[in-house]
């Protein structure tokens, strides 16, 4: 005989059906809906993490949002520099080593 177990889960994120056989023994089957129940745990946890983080986030206001591209701006602008006097100062050295 087989039984059909539904579970829904208490924040409604998962919804599990679960075909049991009961002609095997009842420790199987508790050991199996154990099994199942590690798995699912971090998956639940880490369902109700990720939701708590998105309902905290918020939209930045203009003032934090200029502060936040300004900074990212200098960056772009320090990286590229650095990255153009490696340039130069790699173009002479490469010259004299390989001698064109």
């Amino acid at each position: 005989m087989v039984a059909l177990f539904h579970a829904t889960s208490p924040d409604a994120l998962c919804t599990f059906e679960i075909v049991v056989d009961e002609d095997l023994p009842q420790t199987n089957v508790t050991a199996a809906m154990d099994q199942i129940q590690q798995l699912v745990d971090p998956a639940k946890q880490f369902a109700k993490d990720s939701l708590r983080l998105v309902k905290r986030c918020t939209k930045p206001d203009r003032k934090e949002f200029q502060k936040i591209a300004i900074a990212t701006a200098i960056g772009f602008c320090i990286m590229g520099f650095i990255g153009f006097f490696v340039k130069l100062i790699h173009i002479p050295i490469n010259n004299i080593i390989v001698g064109s």
